[in-house]
C-alpha cells in the first residue's frame, strides 16, 4: 500500500499517519524538497536504509522538510526487486545509472510515481516477444522513449523477469529528459488514462501533479495507501 505525499507549503505529514503509511510500505523511502527556490535547487534522496528506524527517520525529515514545499515517497514493490535503485523519485537524465542511484542537490528535474504501468497482458507478451512488448511500450506513450531505452529494457529483461518489471520507471526518466515540462505532463496525462498511475513532477521550482491525489490535512495531498506501486 505505497503513498505518495505532496506538501504544498510545506507541512509536515503527522507523525501518526507518517508512522502508518512508513509501517505498511517498508521497501523504501525517498523525499524531494525545494530547498533553494532561487537557484532553484532541489535536495533528494531514497534508499532502503532511510526505513530502518520509523521515529529516527521523521525526526531526519523534519529536520530537511519542514516550512519547505516537498514530495515523500514510500514504497512497498508490486513487482520487481526491493533495492536502492527502484526507490523513488527517479532524477530525469539520459544516463541510466545516475537516475537508479543519484541523491544531492540538483537542478534537474524529478519524477515520483504511484501505481503500476503494466498489465498482465503486456508482460505475456513480453515473455513470448521482447520487440513486441517495446513496441508496445513504445506505442503506448506516443514514441516517447527513443532507441537507447528500448536497449536498455533488452538488458533489464535478460537480466531478471522481476527486475524488468520495475524499470519502466527508469526508462521513463530516460525517456523524458530531453522533453519539454509541457510535453511530460502530456505523456504523464496519457499514461494516467490508459493505466490510472499517478505522478508528481519536480522542474524548475514547479511540483505538478498528475492524477487523483486526496487532501488529507490542510494542503498535503496523498495518493491514498492502494496496492500496486511500482
Amino acid at each position: 500500500m505505497c503513498a505518495v505525499v505532496h506538501s504544498i507549503e510545506g507541512s509536515l505529514l503527522p507523525f501518526k499517519i507518517f508512522k502508518r503509511y512508513s509501517s505498511i510500505n517498508a521497501h523504501g523511502f525517498g523525499m524531494a524538497i525545494l530547498e533553494d527556490k532561487e537557484n532553484k535547487n532541489f535536495i533528494f534522496e531514497k534508499g532502503l536504509r532511510l526505513c530502518e528506524n520509523i521515529e529516527a527517520l521523521y525526526e531526519h525529515y523534519k529536520v530537511y522538510a519542514e516550512g519547505k514545499e516537498h514530495v515523500i515517497h514510500f514504497r512497498i514493490k508490486s513487482a520487481g526487486t526491493i533495492s536502492d535503485k527502484f526507490c523513488h523519485p527517479f532524477l530525469l537524465t539520459d544516463n541510466i545509472m545516475e537516475s537508479m542511484y543519484t541523491e544531492g542537490k540538483t537542478t534537474k528535474s524529478l519524477l515520483f510515481q504511484y501505481g503500476t504501468v503494466f498489465d498482465s497482458s503486456l508482460m505475456q507478451t513480453a515473455a513470448v516477444n521482447i520487440k513486441n512488448f517495446n513496441n508496445a511500450i513504445i506505442d503506448k506513450i506516443q514514441g516517447s522513449v527513443d532507441s537507447s531505452v528500448r536497449e536498455f529494457f533488452n538488458l533489464s529483461y535478460s537480466l531478471n523477469y522481476n527486475a524488468f518489471s520495475d524499470t519502466y520507471l527508469i526508462a521513463l526518466s530516460l525517456g523524458l529528459e530531453n522533453h519539454t515540462p509541457d510535453e511530460v505532463i502530456e505523456i504523464l496525462h496519457r499514461i494516467n488514462k490508459s493505466r490510472s498511475a499517478r505522478f508528481v513532477y519536480l522542474h524548475d521550482v514547479e511540483f505538478r501533479r498528475v492524477g487523483k491525489f486526496l487532501e488529507i490535512v490542510p494542503s498535503i495531498f496523498v495518493t491514498g495507501t492502494g496496492t500496486g506501486c511500482s
